[in-house]
Parts: structure tokens; C-alpha cells; sequence
């Protein structure tokens, strides 16, 4: 009898071993075989985009072997990782099926480009003051940013004066004068008026309107001239700049009646080119008369 208690206690213990055993086996096996979907790692961004956007997809599930991309809009990948780009506007469910087994959808939300008002690039604007002085070099800038042709007539010479996007003129004669642009992308000219002042001495003992700017352009003359002499660049740049030109480096310099250059550009080889003598500075102001915004360089070797 005693010895059949003791069996049934030792088959009970070996039968409760058994279960803790599978227990443990089945845990150990559901996390290194048996997976789901929440295992697997995906990564996809921008989930917000816009047509033309990339869209990066990848998996880096350690179980992986075979993948399926579904992108929603009729696209397929087989890849692990790789790029996609939506081409229609909308709101799409991205899909990724992995062994044939696991899958994860992820919402993706692609919006349309703005609107580019091509209209408003393609009409010409000018852009330049509406009041100068007889003999100033006034700069004229078209503002169209689809024209290709220009034909700038300043309504002095009566004929084609520049054919360049941005354009310089100084008018001879004082006026009020009619500025004609044509360019390809507009079917009539665009107008613009200007008044030019005559600019002039009364006498010694007079008050003379030119005397003031004479003075300028001079002043502005010898400090270019330091520059090229290979004196000290940073006193003469920055004297330039915050005196006559409110600290914008990216005035225009017309060198010779033609090469056009941003003025940090131009002192910068200045400062290098050898040998140059600046024989006349003309500076031209903004409409305040306060700012020089382009300068009007005669150099010679």
C-alpha cells in the first residue's frame, strides 16, 4: 500500500514537471518561431506628402524573407527597402505583406502641388524709379520671369536702346519720357513713365543742384581707386558700403557702359586686378536719394 501512495505521489510530480516543462517550451517557441503582426518592423515616412515627394519604404523584421509593397494606387515592390512616388492626389492604404503570412497597412496621405499662377510670371512689370537726374545711369528691370526676348525703348533716341533683361539708360536731355518694353510673353508693350531732371550749376556764387552728387561720385571714386591700389580693403569696402549704399552688397556696378557685376563682386577683383585707374564714378540713387543702388564705374588699365 505504501508503496503504491508513493508511485501515484511520484507520477503526480513527474506529471506536474511535464507541464511546466511544455509550458516554458511553448513560451521559448512562441518568441523565437511562432510571430505576429505586431513583430514586424516597419518603417515608412513622410506619411504626409505632396506629389512629387518621396516616399521611403523599408522592413527591418529579422524573420522576413519575402515581401509584398502594396502602394494603394495600383503600385507593387518586392523590395526590402526603396523609394516610391505617388502621382495622383489622395488619401491611400500602403500594405506590406511579409512571408505571405504578416502584414501591416499604413494610411498615406498625398495632397496636390500648389498652383503656380503661370499668368502672373508671364506678364512684364518694370521695375525702376519714376524721378532722375539729366546724365544719371538709371537701371530698368523687367520682372517677367517666363520672357526670354527684350526690347527696351527709353523714348529719347526713338529707337531699340537695350535688348538685356535689366537694362541701364542715362538720358541726355531733360523730360518727361515714356519707357516701352516688349518681350514674347506679352502681346503689347508695358509702359513706364519717368521725369528727368536737368541737372545744372547757376553760377559761382549760386546754389548748384549737381555740386552734392559731383562731390559723392569723387568721394566714391577715391576710395575704389585705394581699393585697386591694394590699400586697405576692409577700410575702403565698408566706408562705401554703410556711407552711400546702406550696407547692400549687391548693388549693381556697370563697368564700361556693359559689364554688370554686384558691388562686392566687383571690389573683391578689384582688389587684385592691378594696374586699374578709375577715371569716373557716376552713382545713382534710390527714389529717397538716400541710397546708392547702382554705381557706374569708367576704369581703364
Amino acid at each position: 500500500m505504501d508503496l503504491i501512495q508513493r508511485t501515484k505521489k511520484q507520477i503526480i510530480g513527474l506529471t506536474i514537471l511535464l507541464i511546466l516543462f511544455a509550458g516554458l517550451l511553448f513560451v521559448w517557441l512562441e518568441k523565437r518561431v511562432i510571430h505576429s503582426n505586431a513583430d514586424l518592423q516597419v518603417v515608412v515616412y513622410p506619411q504626409d506628402l505632396t506629389i512629387g515627394d518621396t516616399l521611403h519604404f523599408a522592413d527591418h523584421t529579422s524573420f522576413a524573407k519575402q515581401h509584398r509593397w502594396e502602394f494603394g494606387d495600383g503600385g507593387l515592390s518586392f523590395l526590402e527597402s526603396d523609394n516610391y512616388c505617388y502621382t495622383k492626389p489622395g488619401y491611400y492604404q500602403l500594405r506590406l505583406i511579409v512571408n505571405n503570412d504578416y502584414f501591416r497597412t499604413i494610411n498615406i496621405h498625398v495632397k496636390d502641388r500648389p498652383k503656380i499662377n503661370a499668368l502672373a510670371d508671364s506678364i512684364a512689370t518694370i521695375s525702376a524709379q519714376t524721378v532722375a537726374m539729366q546724365d544719371e545711369t538709371i537701371e530698368f528691370r523687367c520682372n517677367a520671369l517666363d520672357a526670354t526676348s527684350f526690347r527696351w525703348k527709353f523714348g529719347e533716341t526713338g529707337q531699340v536702346d537695350s535688348k538685356e533683361k535689366v537694362a541701364f539708360y542715362s538720358y541726355k536731355t531733360p523730360g518727361d519720357y515714356t519707357v516701352s518694353l516688349q518681350v514674347n510673353t506679352n502681346q503689347g508693350p508695358v509702359e513706364h513713365h519717368i521725369r528727368i531732371l536737368p541737372s545744372f550749376k547757376i553760377g559761382s556764387d549760386s546754389i548748384s543742384f549737381d555740386d552734392p552728387y559731383q562731390k559723392k561720385d569723387n568721394d566714391f571714386k577715391q576710395h575704389l581707386q585705394q581699393i585697386a591700389n591694394g590699400n586697405s580693403f576692409n577700410l575702403h569696402y565698408n566706408y562705401l558700403l554703410e556711407t552711400y549704399l546702406c550696407k547692400n552688397e549687391k548693388a549693381s556696378v556697370k563697368i564700361n557702359g556693359s559689364i554688370v557685376s554686384e558691388f562686392y563682386s566687383y571690389c573683391a577683383r578689384l582688389r587684385f586686378d592691378k594696374n586699374t585707374t578709375i577715371q569716373s564714378v557716376k552713382c545713382g540713387f534710390d527714389d529717397s536719394l538716400r541710397c546708392v543702388t547702382r554705381v557706374d564705374v569708367q576704369q581703364g588699365k
